[in-house]
């Protein structure tokens, strides 16, 4: 979120989502580049990116890992908590099955679409796995809720890729802790800690 699109909303709308995940990015970025990564946000604080500009850079750019960051909002105000949020294994089901029906034509158009579902497929599943396997390890560290969600960030994305809610702007207790820079540091830390850890480990698997 950034520019016009500001996301969720504190109550009064003193504290918006755009403001709390670009600190949180900002954060991220900068202990993953201490640990030798590469890290590229889809804009800037001001920038406003539509879903579609950011969807064609996932889905034509080919990345390690895509997180998604957010701060949620809810009505109910007791309701607060991380949560990690996973592709939707039924949506990219139905993705699959519509993409071999537009191209099975003719028995030859039928033969390749096919195969191509199914290199499709065991590629969304070594990604989901991957993707799930990551959630896990982050929700030892930072403990949270595993869900998953018809986001097309996430399925749309040529990458493993998560989205992580990081707490709710409407529940007191989450919205201090979000505006608060240690907690920020803090928790930031175990994320790029996690994930430089999971990535070491798939190197010296692929090796």
């Amino acid at each position: 979120h950034g520019g016009r699109d500001q996301g969720a909303a504190s109550r009064g709308g003193i504290t918006r989502e755009s403001d709390v995940v670009w600190a949180w990015s900002l954060e991220l970025k900068k202990l993953l580049h201490e640990k030798n990564f590469d890290v590229e946000l889809s804009r800037n604080e001001t920038q406003s990116l539509p879903l579609a500009q950011r969807l064609s850079i996932i889905k034509n750019k080919k990345y390690d890992l895509i997180i998604s960051l957010h701060a949620n909002f809810i009505l109910d105000p007791k309701v607060k908590g991380l949560e990690y949020f996973l592709p939707s294994p039924l949506n990219l089901e139905d993705q699959k099955l519509k993409m071999a029906h537009d191209e099975m034509q003719t028995q030859a158009e039928e033969q390749k679409a096919q195969v191509t579902v199914i290199l499709q497929d065991l590629v969304s599943q070594a990604h989901q796995a991957q993707s799930f396997k990551l959630a896990e390890k982050l929700n030892q560290s930072w403990p949270g809720k595993i869900k998953q969600g018809p986001f097309d960030i996430l399925e749309q994305s040529a990458s493993p890729a998560l989205l992580i809610e990081l707490g709710f702007l409407s529940n007191p207790l989450d919205l201090k802790n979000l505006l608060d820079s240690q907690f920020r540091y803090e928790n930031s830390v175990k994320l790029a800690d996690v994930i430089a850890q999971d990535f070491k480990d798939l190197k010296r698997l692929k090796n």
